[in-house]
């Protein structure tokens, strides 16, 4: 009899479960036909067959009672593992804008040093300069000044990865420096040691310094910072 029950398991375990209550109302209305035919005939086959089929719907309702709390069990911890999962932090970006305006100048002319500073979660990781010299109205010793600084730029003009610099023209009487820096793709080590002779050219700062620190330094120098 045991062999039967197991056989019967494991039949019920493949079945889905539309078709399991399909075939445990069969089941049910088979035993309620043999019972009626074995009454008439003898009661203990009856009583056999009766506790046969109890035992096998009961079993086979267990087997569906214990997949559903094991599906149960597995979507709670699914969901308990998405919860837990760290997440990833969120990039802050922000902007300081240093500047320092002399005008009327000994030589002659008028400067402007803007330098603009990104940074993400306070750690600089670019920034762009540009240095304007300009002859001041009126002032003639000024063109030559502007023309000297010409020359003198030049070899200051040797960009590097990460680092490029340009020089260009302000109308008539004046001129452009520009330079670009990216902490990511920049060796500090290639860059050539002139750019760091002037401060409309150099880097002042190290890869990731605090936003803090740096703001606190330029305005030491003299710069306005926001």
């Amino acid at each position: 009899m045991n062999q039967e029950n197991n056989q019967v398991q494991s039949q019920v375990q493949q079945l889905t479960p539309e078709e399991l209550q399909k075939t445990q109302v069969l089941n049910l209305q088979e035993l309620e036909e043999t019972i009626k035919y074995e009454k008439k005939t003898s009661k203990k086959p009856a009583i056999l067959i009766a506790i046969i089929g109890i035992v096998s719907i009961i079993a086979g309702s267990s087997v569906f009672t214990l997949k559903a709390l094991s599906a149960k069990k597995e979507d709670s911890m699914i969901q308990k593992k998405e919860i837990i999962e760290p997440q990833e932090e969120k990039v802050k970006s922000t902007e300081l804008t240093c500047e320092s305006i002399k005008l009327n100048k000994e030589d002659g002319t008028d400067t402007i040093l803007k330098i603009i500073y990104q940074f993400e979660n306070d750690k600089i990781v670019s920034f762009t300069k540009s240095f304007t010299i300009e002859q001041s109205k009126g002032n003639e010793k000024g063109l030559q000044t502007v023309e000297s600084y010409k020359k003198v730029y030049q070899a200051f003009l040797n960009p590097t990865i990460g680092y490029q610099i340009t020089l260009s023209p302000k109308g008539t009487t004046g001129i452009i420096i520009t330079v670009n820096v990216d902490y990511s793709k920049l060796d500090m080590t290639t860059l050539n040691a002139t750019q760091n002779t002037h401060i409309s050219t150099s880097v002042d700062y190290p890869k990731d310094s605090s936003k803090i620190n740096i703001q606190t330094d330029m305005i030491s120098k003299g710069l306005t910072c926001k």
